[in-house]
């Protein structure tokens, strides 16, 4: 079973993603005014971060339900954060719209994973405390991503505040590996239980 420990880690989790993602937002249309993109463009790029979450969040939903949460949390994180780095390889309009096809649903799969995982405890009582822990990460990363994002492409370049914001993300990969997994069986029958009594 997950413990406390696990909670926090989650939550430094979230703070580094959310760093590596909410860094590249400001990006986005940066790069891609570099790039030539018109202002219609421009707003067509940045709509498509959210455009395969649409599709496919309830199919994600259900495989986390199956599985559990740390291997989606894992994966969606090193997908997420490689895929910042195609605009810093390509550096080509090309690359961010593919970077954000792929971001937008490694980021949606972060996200329910790691809030199924905040919401299993062996103990109800903890889980607003477990969430609440997951939810500051989210909110100190989403806070200093932007700020961190713009001041790296007015240092550098802004391709290269992409590959650098991805490392960073890279970082949660790391915290991710060390939470304990929770037993889908233990879950299972919790639920019978429950149906029993």
């Amino acid at each position: 079973m997950p413990t406390s420990d696990d909670y926090t880690r989650l939550g430094i989790i979230a703070a580094f993603f959310m760093i590596g993602m909410m860094g590249t937002r400001p990006l986005v249309p940066l790069f891609a005014d570099e790039h030539g993109a018109s202002a219609v463009e421009i707003g067509n790029i940045v709509s498509m971060f959210p455009f395969l979450s649409l599709i496919f969040a309830v199919q994600i939903g259900k495989i986390i339900d199956r599985i559990g949460s740390k291997q989606p949390i894992l994966f969606s994180a090193l997908v997420a954060a490689l895929s910042l780095m195609i605009p810093a390889v390509t550096s080509h309009i090309i690359g961010i719209i593919v970077s954000q096809l792929i971001a937008g649903i490694a980021n949606t799969a972060f996200v329910v994973a790691s809030q199924s995982y905040a919401g299993h405890s062996s103990q109800p009582s903890e889980r607003e405390s477990n969430i609440l822990k997951f939810s500051i990460g989210v909110a100190i990363g989403s806070f200093l991503g932007p700020l961190i994002g713009g001041a790296l492409a007015d240092i550098f370049t802004t391709a290269s505040a992409f590959f650098i914001l991805s490392f960073i993300g890279v970082l949660s990969v790391f915290f991710v590996v060390a939470l304990t997994p929770y037993q889908m069986e233990e879950k299972q029958n919790q639920k019978v239980r429950s149906s029993i009594y």
